[in-house]
């Protein structure tokens, strides 16, 4: 397949996003303490019934929220419809229809999106995946783009990382791996003609971590 460019306007500087949501998530109670100790003092002093109300009218407001109870409280088979739908938020955040649109790669979505499933549910083999899909999906539209920015590709490069530490620590708890591990190394296999030392850190944190 042909490459051909895509602008694409990123404003600078590009902070770390991994300071911000994985591993070290936001904490708005640290953001607006005094607020949240306010809420939180209200909260506890209602009925259960006001209380639900106002969560049914949190589920209401928008998309985000009803993804996040539904992730949270619904043990079924709208589990794997959930996580979908996680992924398609992902999907939509890092691989834009540039060419129709003026939509843009957005990280920070991204970021937002695990982390909030993190907080949510937190399943280890769901994070993963989710994980992985993040960098296949953004791999993938560069694959089929052409060659990006330097902040791009330590984006990906900084989730393979963290990707890789994950299913490590499954691996230390007996959980199956291996379906991930294959799916590590076939993005690391795609990019061996993307510049940037993007294929050269994937390939080795890969192989560091994995005996092959």
């Amino acid at each position: 397949m042909s490459n051909f460019w895509v602008s694409i306007v990123v404003p600078h500087p590009v902070p770390k996003l991994s300071q911000l949501f994985i591993g070290q998530e936001i904490d708005y109670r640290k953001m607006q303490k005094s607020e949240w100790q306010i809420i939180e003092q209200t909260l506890g002093n209602i009925e259960s019934s006001e209380l639900l109300r106002l969560i049914k009218k949190l589920y209401e407001l928008n998309e985000d929220n009803k993804r996040f109870l539904r992730v949270r409280y619904i043990k079924s088979k709208k589990s794997e419809q959930t996580l979908n739908s996680y992924k398609k938020a992902i999907e939509d955040a890092l691989y834009p229809d540039v060419i129709h649109t003026s939509d843009e790669v957005n990280f920070i979505k991204a970021w937002k999106i695990i982390s909030e499933y993190k907080i949510a549910k937190g399943d280890d083999r769901e994070l993963a995946d989710l994980m992985i899909f993040y960098v296949e999906t953004a791999n993938n539209f560069t694959l089929n783009y052409g060659d990006m920015w330097e902040g791009f590709y330590e984006e990906l490069e900084d989730m393979f990382d963290k990707v890789i530490k994950h299913i490590l620590s499954m691996k230390q708890q007996n959980k199956e791996i291996a379906d991930l591990q294959d799916r590590l190394k076939a993005i690391v296999i795609s990019t061996q003609n993307i510049g940037w030392g993007y294929h050269d850190a994937l390939h080795d944190m890969y192989f560091d971590a994995f005996d092959e």
